[in-house]
């Protein structure tokens, strides 16, 4: 995967996701740590993203 082909606030979701992986002793990247890096880099985001899902 090539991250300089995303924009730099998904980069650091993603920097963000591996260290919260890390952190908890998995050993992959699951749904709940990107979901976690992303309110983490951007508190507006989830908002937007749980009223297009429908929640």
């Amino acid at each position: 995967m090539d991250l300089n082909q995303f924009t730099t606030k998904s980069q650091e979701v993603i920097s963000n996701a591996q260290q919260l992986t890390l952190t908890n002793g998995n050993q992959a990247i699951e749904n709940t740590h990107i979901l976690s890096a992303i309110i983490e880099v951007d508190q507006n985001v989830f908002p937007h993203v749980a009223k297009k899902i429908g929640c």
